[in-house]
């Protein structure tokens, strides 16, 4: 099945990117990769990502860990997929994952106050002095990102600032599953 996934996914764009869409073509084209560490290389779409918005269409690549798109483009040619303008992370159980995303959240600075006491000696009476300093913490360190909860998603979007959400399941939802009434049949009846 992969190998048919992998000529799927090259032959959808390279149909895409033969002619840019016309201003009256209503709609443009999300391509959700799924298990897409699975697949075997597509060139097409490393050399692709950087146009394809022009052409109307967009890519969900999702994969278990990063460490697959590595395997398969290398760590030069990776590096163009782990600069995508959104990134998601849910439960993270690699290690360098979590220390990839904790880094791409960036820092935080923190309040640390400390205080001592000297105890008197003598005709000498005790002191106490209080220090405050602020320092610079991971918003999340990759431990934090490890420990996440399986109800929480860590969304990444260029020039924004992260966020911390709750996951929401289209199924549990009745907005969402309205929306799909019709779309969905049931064959059994």
């Amino acid at each position: 099945m992969i190998p048919i996934l992998t000529l799927f996914w090259a032959q959808l764009i390279h149909v895409i990117s033969e002619r840019e869409p016309q201003v009256d073509e209503p709609y443009g084209v999300l391509a959700l990769m799924d298990e897409f560490g699975n697949m075997a290389r597509i060139t097409k779409l490393k050399e692709g990502l950087s146009f394809l918005r022009s052409y109307r269409m967009r890519c969900v690549i999702i994969v278990q860990y990063l460490a697959q798109i590595y395997s398969i483009y290398g760590h030069y040619d990776a590096k163009g997929f782990l600069n995508c303008k959104v990134k998601v992370a849910f439960a993270l159980n690699d290690r360098e994952d979590a220390k990839f995303f904790s880094e791409s959240l960036g820092n935080r600075t923190i309040k640390v106050s400390s205080s001592s006491v000297n105890t008197s000696h003598g005709d000498h009476p005790g002191s106490r002095s209080e220090n405050t300093n602020f320092q610079s913490r991971p918003l999340m360190t990759s431990d934090e990102m490890m420990q996440l909860s399986d109800k929480k998603a860590i969304i990444l979007m260029e020039a924004r600032n992260p966020i911390k959400a709750d996951k929401c399941y289209w199924f549990k939802e009745p907005h969402y599953r309205f929306l799909l009434e019709g779309a969905l049949t049931n064959d059994r009846e």
